[in-house]
């Protein structure tokens, strides 16, 4: 019997520079939890969980609080060159809402994503 492997794509936009700075944005709410998994031994389940709990208490703020709370990136400066490296050319001063509205989104991806045992196999496109 021939198994087949799954790979879960996803494409946050047809726009490929919002794409990249999804991609971007998604990688570093990541990486905070592999520096939480090393350092406080977080399982996945708990870092999930987490992350209910900021969308739960904070759903009317545009990123849940996680961009604040979590220490994403909290300088304009990094916010800017983020978004240079997505590939734009040129900044806007609304940039801070987008990165928000970028970091609500790749949380509930991450959510969505866990919950259909899927997150370990996502690839971003």
């Amino acid at each position: 019997m021939k198994t087949t492997s799954f790979i879960n794509t996803y494409r946050y936009s047809k726009n490929q520079k919002l794409n990249n700075a999804f991609k971007l944005v998604f990688n570093s709410i990541m990486d905070k939890y592999h520096d939480y998994k090393s350092y406080w031994y977080w399982s996945k389940g708990e870092f999930i969980n987490e992350l209910l709990r900021y969308k739960k208490e904070f759903y009317k703020e545009l990123d849940y609080n996680y961009y604040q709370y979590w220490n994403l990136l909290i300088y304009n400066c990094d916010i800017n060159k983020l978004f240079l490296n997505a590939g734009y050319n040129r900044l806007y001063w609304n940039e801070i809402t987008r990165y928000k509205a970028l970091v609500k989104q790749a949380i509930n991806k991450i959510i969505n994503s866990y919950c259909m045992n899927t997150l370990d196999q996502l690839v971003l496109i």
